[in-house]
């Protein structure tokens, strides 16, 4: 959901549960509020994922590589964020049963949940949200951690990578 300012993101406890109220994207969560994000990872036959590059003229982590994704509006369900995201990042058009959830986390602020999508769409199909996304292609596990290694790739973490890239190997 948004409203004539933006965003608006559902708060919730660190258990998950939905504290009925709203907080307005830029807006400072207080101490045991969260919010959902969600990664998609989108994985063709081959075992390789779709990432996706980061606009140089982003605030947060510009020309970096990532999984599509980013926070849940209020309303929504992890699994309907997922879905919205794909389609706005992407142009893809899922079914919400097209996607597993693989990983649910919290870190920081947020509740995080990691989507699977298996699919062989090409690159070809891929529509740009060009505000958010430079460039996509299919990677392996193993390119994916030497770009994190090298800094090319956001850092989700060890045990984040061990979930989502094992899944793959």
């Amino acid at each position: 959901m948004t409203d004539a300012n933006g965003e608006l993101w559902d708060i919730y406890d660190a258990s998950g549960k939905k504290q009925g109220r709203t907080i307005q994207r830029g807006h400072t969560l207080q101490p045991g509020e969260y919010h959902l994000v969600v990664q998609v990872w989108p994985r063709d036959s081959a075992g390789r994922f779709l990432i996706q590059k980061r606009p140089q003229h982003l605030k947060y982590l510009p020309g970096r590589w990532a999984a599509t994704g980013g926070s849940v509006l209020a309303g929504e369900t992890s699994r309907q964020g997922a879905v919205r995201e794909l389609a706005e990042e992407l142009g893809w058009t899922v079914q919400p049963e097209d996607l597993t959830c693989i990983l649910e986390e919290r870190s920081g602020n947020a509740l995080s949940s990691a989507w699977l999508l298996e699919c062989d769409l090409p690159v070809a199909e891929v529509v740009l949200q060009t505000e958010e996304v430079e460039e996509v292609r299919w990677a392996s596990s193993a390119e994916i951690r030497g770009m994190v290694e090298d800094g090319r790739f956001y850092d989700y973490g060890k045990a984040y990578f061990d979930a989502v890239l094992g899944k793959a190997d």
